[in-house]
Parts: C-alpha cells; structure tokens; sequence
C-alpha cells in the first residue's frame, strides 16, 4: 500500500496483478499488466501470442508466439512458408522442412507434418522418400504415392523421377511415358 494509507482499499495491484484491497488477483493467462500500484484491468497478449498457463506476466514480451508462428511481444510473426513450428508458447524460431519437402505455398505451419514431399518423393515430415525405380510423381507438396510407369516402361535404375517422360520403353519396344509401343519385326 502506498505510505501513509491507512485503508485497504487503498491498497493497489502491482504488475502482473489487477485490483485493490482484498480483490488482487493474478492476471489470468494470455494477459499482463506492465504498470504497478494500479487497479487497471490486464490487458490481452496479441495475435497469435498467450503465456502458456502461466498467470501472473507483468510484461507484454512474456507472451509468446503460438505454434505456427515464432517471436513474442509485439514482435510475433507467421512461420514462413517451407518452415513449421509444433512449439506452443515459445518465441523459438521456425524450423525448415526436411530436404525433399516443402509447405506449398502455405504460412503458419505448426506441425513437422505439413512438410510435403516435393515432385519425384513421396511422404511428409520425416517420412520422405523418393520415388523408387520404374515409379514417378509429377505433384509437388503432396504426401500421394507415386505413381508405377505404364505398361513395357520404367526408369531403369534412376530413383526419384518426377514426371511420366522419365518412364522409358523397356526392351522390345520403343517410346516413352503412355507413347510406349512393341517395335516392328523387320
């Protein structure tokens, strides 16, 4: 209480507290108070931010980004596009996808699992892989199987092929991708 008060009431919260007297309570998470000897209310952390369970944040840099986005304060920002966060409550930087993967086009990833393999892989996350022999995958940021070549082709021993042309005509025939025919006697 502030020297010379001789009442309760006169009594007001300090940071990370709202109220007077007998009714100080601690801010409840996803809030603070930076100003002491106050009553003010506190005040919601922003966008895409909170304490985490914690109660009590006397400053606004102790609200931390949500998963899918990185910083605290202020200062919090969408993870960018071909990184994820999974961590919630945390101003830790986003984290790249694995090699072969990417987000698409898409910001704010929270989950290692919205890294989708790129043309010629197949998988997500940590579960990339490229496309094994005599398969292709033309689809980027997509966790699809690959698709087998058609009839008489394949890739020999190349892996990873990303497109039908990379199916070439097996022996005795000629072509490639779905243009694959038996070659002429003669």
């Amino acid at each position: 209480c502030a020297e010379g008060s001789d009442e309760l009431t006169d009594c007001l919260a300090d940071a990370g507290f709202t109220g007077s007297g007998s009714n100080v309570a601690a801010c409840a998470a996803g809030t603070f108070k930076a100003v002491a000897a106050s009553s003010a209310a506190c005040t919601a952390c922003p966008s895409s931010s909170g304490t985490g369970v914690g109660t009590g944040s006397s400053a606004e840099s102790e609200c931390l980004a949500h998963a899918g986005f990185t910083g605290s304060g202020s200062t919090v920002s969408e993870c960018a596009i071909d990184t994820f966060k999974a961590a919630v409550a945390s101003s830790d930087a986003c984290g790249s996808c694995p090699s072969s993967s990417s987000t698409g086009s898409s910001t704010g990833s929270d989950e290692l699992t919205d890294c989708l393999a790129d043309a010629g892989f197949t998988g997500s996350g940590g579960s990339v892989a490229a496309c094994s022999v005599h398969t292709f995958k033309a689809t980027s940021a997509s966790a699809v199987a690959c698709t087998t070549c058609p009839s008489n082709s394949g890739t020999g021993s190349a892996t990873g092929s990303d497109a039908v042309g990379d199916c070439l005509a097996d022996a005795g025939f000629t072509g490639a991708g779905g243009a694959v025919s038996a070659c002429t006697v003669g």
